[in-house]
């Protein structure tokens, strides 16, 4: 298991100020060229050990990325023991009331057996996987958020202008995100960030609407949060076993 201190206690009373990210620090999102390399250098340590996982994972990519965003992670995932699928709606669009019905049909499809399903989403995707779980919490074992944008929809992110250009009301965006966070989460959530995200403002990605959610901050950019290696050791020790 990963040492405690990978792990970060969110005081649930303090107030947190999101804001859009600006946009002069998307340079930082060079980082994930050194965190791939990184990952390549620790690769075959990191699967070396096979683990054990009861329920087969779900990934979520994030807005405007498909199935290959997440092949890395598929990857290690299958090779150190998971039974790993995509999500199956092919790029993800960005808008959220289609992908999420869509993925709850999927996900009804998918547990006609009574099985459960772990979800791990990366960015929007995380957000959408966190409202399947929301609306199938029976389905769903556990949760992994990777840079996701748990309040404030797209307000807090670096494609809010983006959404706006659409004709989406950032501000109404929002209050059906809180309205939405009126019912809870009740699955066991592991809800990682990065301070030096420059997509999602890291505070967006605090949870403290969950009852059982856990907060863990890597080093690293948002793009490179699906090569990190901290995100795959947190993601490989929070699913095994379970």
């Amino acid at each position: 298991m990963l040492e405690s201190k990978s792990y970060v206690a969110i005081d649930s009373a303090r107030e947190l100020s999101p804001q859009p990210p600006s946009r002069w620090g998307l340079w930082r999102e060079a980082s994930v060229a050194f965190e791939f390399a990184q990952l390549a250098l620790r690769y075959p340590s990191l699967t070396r050990v096979k683990q054990s996982f009861k329920h087969p994972v779900i990934l979520f990519p994030g807005f405007g990325t498909d199935e290959v965003a997440m092949a890395v992670l598929h990857h290690y995932l299958k090779t150190i023991g998971a039974e790993v699928h995509h999500w199956g709606l092919g790029r993800n669009h960005g808008y959220v009331p289609d992908l999420l019905g869509q993925a709850i049909q999927r996900l009804k499809e998918f547990t006609t057996d009574g099985r459960q399903v772990h979800l791990v989403g990366w960015s929007l995707g995380g957000y959408i996987a966190r409202e399947v779980a929301r609306e199938l919490s029976e389905q769903v074992a556990r949760v992994v958020t990777m840079g996701s944008p748990v309040v404030g929809g797209p307000k807090f992110t670096a494609v809010g202008k983006l959404y706006e250009s659409w004709g989406f009301d950032l501000d109404a965006m929002a209050r059906d995100v809180e309205m939405r966070a009126a019912v809870t989460i009740a699955n066991e959530i592991l809800a990682i960030y990065s301070k030096a995200d420059a997509v999602v403002d890291w505070q967006a990605c605090i949870d403290q609407r969950s009852p059982r959610v856990t907060h863990a901050e890597v080093q690293g950019s948002h793009l490179g949060l699906v090569v990190n290696a901290k995100a795959f050791e947190l993601v490989r020790d929070f699913l095994s076993g379970t």
